[in-house]
């Protein structure tokens, strides 16, 4: 029975190689908002945690516990403590730390370690080099049939994309395939076997083509996509700033919370480029990612990592083709972390890459790698059968891990299928959208996101009731309650996360939209836009929209300030120079209405839409004016603006009560609205 058992546990330690090649890739469910990362991380837990119980049933039926050491082993065990550190006492949400951005880490680093320590077989390689071929080709084959026009008779939406592929986007992809081709390219010139040189060459050709065709979605003349990029010297002077404190150094600001640093640290310059507007979710690399999230500790342990593996190629005397494959995939991978913003794909093959060149440095015996025992038993006079203690006590903690960690995850994964079910139903019935999205925040309360989508959901509920004709007694109740429910999950989701700004955004919206009905609203509205400006000081738009609420109010002047703000932050922007003309024109200042009408002028294109309405208003402020000012010579700005003067969404005349928690809680040491700094020049 021993034996059997330890030859299934070694068997499907043997498969999880090729099957985690083959699958991450091509893995995707159209069962959550994510079809794509999110459903490979979760097919990377089961993977992982097959392997771990596969590893400790091994053990104890060898009685002992064998790990093969190699030059990636200690800086991956020390990650995991960095990463673990970072997320308990950097992360504003320690949960969605863990389970989203550390857990799929940890899975790699888990099949890494439980793969190498318990194989030695030739064949295991060969068969997830096979498994990559397979799946880079399928993946390949896809993109390129959905450039086709054949992919438009498909009924279903997302299906009719052209830049659909199993990897979510052209980006993806071309990580994936990049580091591939070279090492299948190198691959022909040294098999030997007829068979396998002709599939190499033909999957070589064929993802060459899926290249091409997926680099042509960011060129012109049939650019269809955009490569949206945080500039290198943005994402470096962030990082740059968190190191300004001892604790950002060794712990970064905790993984996942990328946004909350960019927000605050974003470089004014950032403003004079097409991304002005954009929050960056990542930095413009894995590494400047994983330094300003996690420290500098984290981000050395994982380059030592690969470094370290690197090396081996130069100490390595016997070079068989498919470990100088393994090396090709390796390096070009790591580079690409240095280079690009990561993906599960991406981090997949680069920790395969690692895990095939231990494999053949180990069937080598090369002196790098070593095979470590480690064997505790118990025993007693009575009874000369030995007990592995050691092994068993794995086997616990690795099962006891397992539980806490599935129990919560397949909440998380219930909540986001309850979600999608949500986003489906929205504009067909309102109902079940409230329901499920309701689901999905009480499934996983610690998810800020969730709460967001149940309050804005339930605010326009309550304004498509609020819309009727009559409105009835019921109805009224219906409409309070849900408002309620709306400011109650806005502010939950900022007691999540106090240093998002996107959250602060939100309940700064849900109040201007109650501004006409619930008595206080106003005040609330222009302290929670006052917080976002804290989190946020170079985002003309916070400014623009604050500005909005003031002159709303008629409280012209202050509104004339803010506007004057996000002038300073963004000086080509067309939407905030209409809108200070608009707040000079009600101020009655109609000389600089003017001028700053003639700059709006410049600055819109002829084609534009909205190009004649600025005409005519010029004409109208002539009028006023007895002399016209000198025009300001500003170049049109290429992008199409729409420009709006922010004001509160119409909202129902009926007064309604809220209670007396629903104001925002304003943290006392960020009670003032900065000023703004003046906008640098490009030389700056």
């Amino acid at each position: 029975m021993r034996k059997t058992l330890d030859k299934i546990a070694t068997l499907i330690l043997r498969t999880i190689l090729p099957i985690t090649a083959f699958f991450i890739p091509l893995f995707f469910l159209p069962l959550t908002p994510n079809f794509f990362d999110f459903n490979k991380s979760y097919l990377l837990f089961i993977l992982a945690s097959i392997s771990l119980i596969s590893f400790c049933l091994r053990s104890i039926t060898r009685r002992q516990i064998q790990l093969t050491l190699s030059p990636a082993s200690f800086p991956f065990f020390f990650l995991i403590i960095i990463f673990l550190l970072s997320s308990i006492f950097q992360s504003p949400n320690t949960h969605q730390a863990l389970f989203e951005h550390v857990a799929p880490i940890i899975s790699l680093i888990i099949i890494f370690i439980t793969t190498t320590s318990s194989q030695k077989n030739k064949s295991l390689i060969k068969k997830t080099f096979y498994a990559l071929i397979a799946s880079s080709l399928i993946a390949s084959l896809i993109s390129i049939y959905q450039a086709s026009d054949l992919n438009s008779f498909s009924s279903i939406t997302w299906l009719q994309n052209k830049t659909f592929s199993p990897l979510g986007n052209p980006l993806s992809l071309i990580t994936f395939l990049f580091p591939l081709l070279p090492a299948f390219i190198f691959l022909i010139f040294k098999t030997k076997s007829v068979w396998e040189k002709t599939f190499s060459v033909v999957t070589s050709i064929i993802i060459i083509l899926a290249l091409a065709t997926q680099i042509s979605f960011y060129l012109p003349p049939n650019q269809i996509t955009q490569f949206i990029l945080l500039p290198y010297t943005a994402g470096w002077s962030i990082t740059v700033d968190i190191f300004k404190s001892l604790r950002t150094i060794l712990l970064g600001v905790g993984p996942g919370n990328f946004i909350n640093a960019f927000s605050v640290l974003r470089p004014i310059s950032l403003n004079l480029t097409p991304y002005w507007n954009v929050r960056f979710n990542v930095s413009s690399s894995y590494i400047l990612t994983l330094l300003t999230t996690t420290g500098i500790l984290a981000t050395i342990s994982f380059l030592l990592a690969q470094i370290n593996t690197l090396k081996q190629f130069k100490k390595t005397e016997t070079k068989s083709p498919y470990l100088i494959a393994s090396f090709i995939i390796l390096a070009i991978s790591s580079l690409t972390l240095l280079l690009l913003p990561s993906n599960t794909s991406l981090l997949t093959i680069n920790f395969l890459s690692l895990s095939l060149v231990v494999l053949q440095l180990k069937i080598q015996s090369s002196p790098s790698i070593k095979d470590q025992v480690f064997s505790l038993v118990a025993s007693s006079h009575q009874n000369t059968r030995k007990t592995p203690v050691l092994s068993l006590a794995l086997s616990f903690f690795s099962f006891l891990l397992l539980i806490f960690f599935w129990i919560p995850a397949t909440n998380d994964y219930l909540a986001a299928r309850a979600t999608y079910k949500a986003f489906v139903n929205l504009n067909q019935d309102t109902s079940i959208a409230y329901q499920e999205l309701e689901k999905a925040y009480l499934t996983s309360p610690t998810n800020s996101t969730y709460r967001t989508n149940f309050a804005q959901t339930s605010l326009a509920i309550a304004n498509n009731i609020a819309a009727k004709t009559d409105l009835t007694d019921e109805d009224r109740t219906q409409i309070t309650q849900l408002i309620e429910q709306s400011i109650r999950e806005s502010k939950n989701a900022i007691q999540l996360n106090p240093q998002n700004v996107i959250y602060w955004e939100n309940l700064a919206s849900v109040y201007n939209q109650l501004t006409n009905f619930a008595e206080g609203a106003v005040d609330w509205t222009i302290a929670s836009y006052s917080q976002a400006i804290q989190l946020d000081p170079t985002n003309p738009e916070l400014r623009l929209n604050l500005g909005g609420v003031y002159l709303s109010l008629s409280d012209n002047t202050q509104a004339i300030k803010l506007f004057e703000q996000a002038i300073n932050l963004k000086s080509d922007w067309p939407n905030a120079h209409y809108n200070l003309a608009a707040a000079y024109k009600a101020n009655q200042q109609y000389a600089p209405a003017l001028q700053q009408m003639q700059i709006v002028s410049e600055l819109i294109p002829p084609e534009s839409a909205d190009y004649q309405r600025v005409q005519l208003e010029l004409k109208e402020l002539q009028k006023l004016v007895p002399a016209s000012t000198d025009q300001t010579n500003t170049q049109p700005d290429e992008e199409e603006t729409q420009l709006i003067t922010p004001t509160p969404i119409p909202s129902p005349t009926t007064n309604i009560d809220l209670p007396e928690d629903s104001g925002p809680d304003i943290p006392e040491e960020n009670t003032e609205t900065p000023t703004a700094e003046p906008t640098p020049t490009p030389e700056e």
